[in-house]
């Protein structure tokens, strides 16, 4: 059986569950947050790793390219100059560059006098399920779908293999929505088993006079705790092409906060300085790491309830040349593991954006 190609959801719980790590191994408290409990730390970080590791969010996973598959090419074709080729010397800028592709495409709509929809008419109200012997979705005269969109039925997935077991066994569905307005094209996805709404996010698109936003905002559950999350995406031409990327996470249940900020400048070089600054507050302490990347390289630092706690040095490709303490020694190797795995996060960091947009990537 054919497999899509796709991302991962889970990414975007990689970004938390990875800098609360950090907050279990470090030991430097200046007293401005809640003291460390590993247990609590490592508790924390599995509950949101659930939420975005459930059965349905595999099956989505799995099926998000032949969804798109089905939107066929974009409707509206994208140019954004220079910043196509912005900041191939680090790879968090290369990743960043689809978020601009999409971003300023998206916003692209709102500017001319197509119709305010952005589903294809052609589709709505359609149900399309898989076909194992032409690999790839089709319609079928199921009845169900949502009058303003469609829906594309799941199937249960081979956590082992990855792929679906076979025969095929529904697990739920997709239905994505057109909500588009006179101001902004929008589209939602719901993921739906059991009865149970496992994800529901809007994707929202606006033009400004020198670029754009794209905001994507919504829940992920795995039945027992909710995750909220809200991606705020902005773009401006202005003064060679700035890039602002703001991801908010929220665990209500837990009383947990990720705040993941990025801004990208594109310089007349084909390079991109990036700012970074990630935070985590909850009831097991605060951790933040905050630092800049330029084309010949950069620095972070990162601290654990205020203090700081290691200095990390990168060359020209993101890759990591040292890591010290504050004051020059050596870190442990719990702590360089848990600091590694922060940094792969924070790299990791945009594709939670590109990843709830791979079922409609086509459609931007």
């Amino acid at each position: 059986m054919s497999r899509f190609t796709h991302v991962p959801l889970r990414t975007l719980w990689f970004a938390a569950g990875t800098a609360l790590v950090l907050a279990g191994c470090g030991d430097g408290n200046d007293g401005s947050g809640a003291p460390f409990n590993a247990e609590g730390t490592s508790s924390d970080v599995n509950a949101v790793s659930a939420t975005f590791s459930s059965p349905s969010m595999a099956s989505l996973a799995w099926a998000a390219g032949g969804i798109d598959g089905v939107f066929g090419a974009p409707v509206v074709s994208n140019s954004f100059g220079a910043i196509q080729d912005a900041a191939s010397s680090t790879s968090l800028a290369a990743s960043a560059r689809r978020v601009v592709r999409s971003a300023t495409g998206f916003n692209a709509r709102t500017t001319t006098s197509v119709a305010l929809a952005v589903l294809p008419a052609e589709v709505l109200g359609k149900t399309f399920e898989y076909n194992s012997g032409t690999a790839q979705y089709e319609a079928t005269d199921r009845t169900g779908a949502p009058a303003s969109g469609v829906r594309f039925i799941l199937y249960a997935i081979n956590p082992v293999t990855e792929v679906p077991v076979e025969p095929l066994a529904e697990a739920g569905y997709a239905d994505i929505l057109d909500e588009s307005t006179a101001t902004a094209n929008a589209l939602r996805l719901q993921l739906v088993s059991g009865g149970t709404t496992y994800l529901s996010y809007g994707v929202s698109g606006a033009a400004t006079a020198s670029g754009g936003q794209v905001v994507v905002d919504g829940f992920a559950t795995d039945g027992t705790t909710l995750v909220n999350f809200a991606l705020h995406n902005t773009y401006s031409d202005a003064a060679n092409g700035t890039l602002g990327v703001d991801y908010r996470l929220d665990v209500p249940s837990r009383d947990l906060n990720l705040v993941y900020l990025i801004d990208v400048t594109q310089v007349s070089t084909p390079a991109a300085a990036l700012g970074v600054d990630v935070t985590v507050s909850g009831p097991h302490g605060d951790v933040g790491i905050e630092g800049s990347l330029a084309a010949a390289g950069g620095q972070l630092t990162a601290a654990v309830n205020g203090a700081a706690f290691a200095v990390v040095t990168l060359d020209e490709n993101s890759q990591v040349t040292s890591i010290t303490k504050p004051d020059g020694s050596a870190l442990t190797t719990p702590e360089y593991a848990a600091l590694a795995a922060i940094w792969g996060a924070v790299l990791k960091g945009i594709d939670a954006f590109e990843d709830l947009l791979d079922p409609i990537d086509n459609l931007l």
